[in-house]
């Protein structure tokens, strides 16, 4: 991380990853919402959280069918 500001923000690190788009119903977006003001998290975050939750591996590790 530099010490160069730009914009206010400090320069970060460039996190590695593919940018996704969706078109989701208007009460999961609803329910997305209240999850990131209750938790404090970002969206992009709790979007992470739930993939690897639900598609990640599961206790010992191993993928299943779902």
């Amino acid at each position: 991380m530099g010490n160069n500001v730009e914009n206010g923000r400090p320069e970060r690190k460039k996190k590695v990853g593919t940018l996704v788009s969706a078109y989701i119903e208007q009460g999961a977006y609803e329910a997305l919402l209240a999850h990131c003001e209750q938790t404090g998290q970002s969206k992009t975050k709790a979007i992470e959280r739930a993939i690897l939750l639900y598609c990640g591996p599961d206790e010992d590790g191993k993928e299943e069918d779902r």
